[in-house]
């Protein structure tokens, strides 16, 4: 990766969306919780530093703009729009109120507390058929163990 700060601080109300709050920071992106002007809807606009970016992590990116377009699963996050802002692509995608599986597992182990077998069954469950999505639509092979869950057997 190149070693290029980030610009993500761009307007969004040019492309029909108001930026409400900042809810993340990766090394070359930024996610931002919007408003949809035309519809009130929420999202995330995730917006990445092409120019941080080297060129095969560019085509990465463009390749996360094509697999978000393509996959429609209850368990994927649901893509909206892209669009390329003065160098940075900007991802609109459904906004999970609820957080991340990574941020509730960290706020379980620093209340000391377990998360109930039931509950990482189903998590698993919702995972292995969020994997077959893509291998029947975009044709590739995913382990038999991932797009079966026959694990569970």
């Amino acid at each position: 990766m190149a070693a290029a700060k980030p610009t993500t601080e761009i307007d969004l109300s040019g492309i029909g969306f108001e930026r409400l709050q900042h809810i993340g920071r990766g090394q070359y992106a930024t996610a931002h919780l919007v408003k949809e002007t035309a519809s009130g809807s929420t999202y995330v606009a995730k917006c990445v530093s092409m120019t941080a970016l080297n060129e095969h992590d560019q085509d990465l990116a463009h390749q996360e703009v094509f697999l978000l377009e393509t996959l429609s699963h209850p368990y994927i996050v649901a893509y909206r729009a892209s669009f390329l802002v003065e160098e940075v692509l900007v991802i609109v995608m459904e906004y999970c109120d609820a957080g991340d599986l990574r941020k509730f597992i960290k706020e379980k182990a620093k209340a000391k507390e377990h998360i109930l077998e039931a509950q990482v069954m189903t998590w698993f469950v919702q995972l292995c058929l969020a994997l077959q999505c893509p291998s029947r639509r975009l044709g590739t092979c995913f382990p038999p163990m991932l797009t079966r869950c026959n694990a569970l057997a």
